[in-house]
């Protein structure tokens, strides 16, 4: 009875929780009349191989039937893309309210203000629609996210019936996915569209941007992809909210890379924008070679603790497996 158990758990995974409950009961009424009433572990292993892939045969129960999407993560897709287009739509928003507001004594009026306000939501709006629409047809047809082989035509069988999980400290937080998402976002945001942005006003300098925006565009793709990828490991932690070897894996690797971009872009002396570190010395008695030497030593200092904290994120994904 437990592989019926889990085999009509599998199918109730990948339906609208309305309609759960009923699928179960009747999909259970039909399991039981293929079988007869003292049915050996081999016979219920026959008729739970011919109902087939748990995942097809919700298809059949779900009255919705979904093209683009599969019935599968349709639920999920649904509840994250409004997430992700409601927090990309805030997130360049305010940043271009931020912008305005900077700008505004010189060239802004406050109608282009809030223009550029509605402009910059509706297309954050549709890049983060576009973006998570991209990685849940990519998780759903390579099956990554059920920790399937990429791309591996391969034919469902019982060993591949998980268990019925027992979360326990596996089970991951909605809250936390919810500020990852929004802190790629918008890290991503002003990396990619508004690095002037990132900067400081001290001692009647004005706005003084941080980062060369220059050179700082030389790593666009880097940042692009790793935003994607962060962006499909959330959509994965999403659809099975619980720590597993391949996320935990996927989660190493996604740290691994952001570390060898952070190290590259710390060690190129060139993205700090230079009148920002002619501002640090005229607010120090040091030289100008004197500030750009410890600014490097400190970003230095920030690459290792970062290092550090990535180590520690991707040994403690490794243990929440085991739990």
């Amino acid at each position: 009875m437990e592989m019926i158990d889990r085999y009509i758990y599998a199918v109730a995974q990948h339906l609208p929780e309305n309609i759960r409950e009923d699928v179960s009961k009747e999909l259970r009424s039909n399991i039981q009349d293929m079988l007869t009433e003292d049915a050996s572990d081999a016979q219920i292993k026959e008729v739970l191989e011919k109902l087939g892939n748990p995942a097809k045969l919700a298809v059949e129960y779900n009255p919705q039937k979904r093209y683009l999407i599969g019935p599968g993560v349709y639920n999920q897709y649904i509840k994250l893309l409004k997430l992700v287009t409601g927090i990309a739509a805030i997130t360049l928003g305010c940043i271009a309210i931020f912008t305005g507001v900077f700008n505004f004594s010189d060239v802004q009026k406050p109608q282009e203000i809030v223009s550029d306000v509605i402009s910059a939501a509706m297309g954050g709006a549709m890049q983060g629609a576009f973006w998570v629409t991209l990685v849940f047809i990519i998780m759903e047809r390579s099956g990554v996210h059920e920790g399937h082989s990429p791309f591996k035509n391969k034919k469902w069988t019982l060993e591949d019936l998980k268990a019925i999980p027992d979360y326990g400290k596996k089970k991951i937080s909605r809250v936390s996915t919810t500020v990852e998402i929004f802190f790629t976002i918008l890290f991503a945001s002003l990396l990619i569209f508004r690095p002037e942005i990132i900067g400081v006003s001290l001692k009647g300098s004005g706005f003084v941007p941080i980062l060369n925006a220059e050179i700082l565009s030389t790593y666009t793709v880097g940042i692009v992809l790793l935003a994607i990828v962060s962006l499909g490991i959330l959509v994965w932690k999403t659809i099975y909210p619980y720590w597993s070897i391949p996320l935990a894996a996927a989660n190493a690797g996604f740290n691994i890379a952001t570390a060898v971009l952070m190290l590259f872009m710390v060690r190129d002396t060139n993205i700090v924008n230079v009148k920002f570190l002619h501002l640090l010395e005229d607010l120090t008695n040091l030289t100008l070679s004197q500030v750009t030497l410890l600014w490097q030593r400190g970003l230095m200092i920030f690459a290792a603790v970062f290092i550090i904290i990535v180590i520690i994120d991707s040994i403690a994904g490794v243990f929440k497996c085991k739990r």
